[in-house]
């Protein structure tokens, strides 16, 4: 027979690795938050200015820089916001994982 001491010993030892992981896993998804809102004010800088340029445009007040600054500020906020869509799913995943 096992003793009992021996199998308390072990539970808890299982319940600090699960409660390290948890934590960790905690910490990424934290880390991961943070940088969605750091995008999220970037992406909120750049439609402003995009919507700007994209009122000029309609217009027909856009000077050729000004052509090429709508062109590259589109450019930005998609890849920003696909950056933004990636981290979204990782950090899903890790809630997932977490539980």
């Amino acid at each position: 027979k096992i003793p009992q001491d021996l199998i308390d010993k072990f539970r808890k030892m299982l319940e600090n690795e699960r409660e390290r992981y948890i934590r960790e896993c905690d910490e990424r998804i934290e880390k991961l938050t943070r940088m969605i809102g750091e995008l999220d004010a970037r992406i909120s800088e750049l439609e402003t200015e995009y919507g700007e340029l994209k009122l000029k445009s309609e217009i027909g007040q856009l000077d050729g820089k000004e052509k090429v600054r709508l062109s590259e500020l589109k450019d930005n906020l998609d890849r920003f916001r696909s950056i933004r869509n990636e981290i979204t799913m990782v950090v899903y995943k890790y809630r997932g994982e977490c539980i």
